[in-house]
């Protein structure tokens, strides 16, 4: 999935076909994109939105259940349905993020230190990426301090910095690999530097668009598999309780009928 994704951002070549293509899969991309960058006006508090789908929504299914397979049929598929609708899309979005994270070396999430001193992660906006990843043309930001923002934040800035162009990645294959040695290395090479400071001033560049794909792809699947599990797992684990307890019943009434 990463492999496809990365692709949609690199150059490519050949007929008119190919590129028509590309051009639509880029397209639709770039929608996905824009989708998943909407913000919902006068967001609701998840503790209020707990306390109003338990109480209205669950409360009002409750009583108006017609008897006690109906009441427990609503607790088993409604009680898991709304914690997951609520818990669900974050948990695995920052799930999916760590591992995209980990197989890219691009930082997606927010790295901190809680009060037991263990680093947590924390999701990040689009604007939040735009700015780890690209540079203003009047910035003063230097290029180690660029660098070893994304290294605080978990990156691997040479694999970041080689995805702006296969001429610079080519450049840095003799530098080393921890961020520390590399930071220093690269800034004993000015023109390296100052090319690679100019290809993150330029509008889109490859690293911001790469991270907001893998930004988009984390949220995506956070939506996909709460969806899938809302709407195709819970609806079966309920199914196979309620054949479970019909079959129970009628061996108990079964039971009844041979004793008398």
């Amino acid at each position: 999935m990463i492999n496809s994704i990365s692709s949609n951002i690199q150059p490519t070549f050949g007929s008119a076909s190919n590129a028509a293509a590309n051009a639509g899969s880029k397209n639709c991309t770039n929608k996905l994109n824009d989708f998943m960058k909407l913000q919902k006006a006068g967001p609701m508090n998840r503790n209020l939105f707990i306390l109003n789908a338990f109480t209205f929504l669950l409360g009002s299914r409750l009583i108006t259940s017609r008897d006690k397979d109906e009441r427990r049929e609503t607790l088993i598929r409604d009680v898991p349905t709304i914690i997951i609708a609520v818990s669900g899309v974050p948990a695995l979005e920052k799930l999916t993020a760590k591992l995209l994270e980990k197989k890219t070396g691009f930082a997606i999430t927010e790295k901190s230190l809680n009060s037991k001193n263990k680093v947590i992660s924390s999701s990040i906006n689009y604007e939040t990426i735009k700015d780890w990843y690209s540079v203003g043309k009047d910035s003063k930001i230097g290029l180690n301090a660029f660098g070893q923002r994304l290294s605080d934040m978990g990156g691997d800035v040479k694999k970041i910095f080689s995805n702006l162009s296969e001429d610079i990645k080519v450049k840095l294959k003799a530098l080393p690999e921890k961020n520390e040695e590399f930071l220093k290395a690269l800034g004993k090479d000015k023109t390296l530097s100052n090319e690679i400071l100019e290809s993150l001033k330029n509008s889109g560049n490859k690293i911001a668009k790469k991270a907001e794909l893998l930004k988009t792809a984390s949220k995506f699947t956070g939506f996909a598999t709460t969806l899938a599990i809302i709407g195709i797992i819970i609806p079966k684990i309920n199914m196979v309780i309620t054949n479970l307890i019909g079959k129970n019943d009628k061996n108990s009434k079964n039971d009844k009928n041979r004793i008398k």
